[in-house]
């Protein structure tokens, strides 16, 4: 799926959407991984090519408390 037309058409919708950041924002503050399993599945996700844009890494840091 092309990801820009499918967030076009879910917000069209009324959708709400959420990227990976979000998600894992989202199950941090919920207690359902530590800051540690956190930064780790971010460097997982680097090293496996995945693109996440400095500005929404930082902010989780930013979340984290680093």
């Amino acid at each position: 799926m092309d990801e820009a037309k499918g967030r076009a058409v879910s917000l069209q919708m009324g959708i709400k959407i959420m990227g990976t950041i979000g998600i894992l924002m989202a199950v941090y503050e919920e207690g359902c991984l530590t800051a540690e399993e956190i930064r780790k599945c971010i460097d997982g996700l680097q090293r496996a090519g995945r693109h996440i844009s400095q500005k929404h890494y930082q902010m989780l840091l930013d979340r984290l408390g680093d």
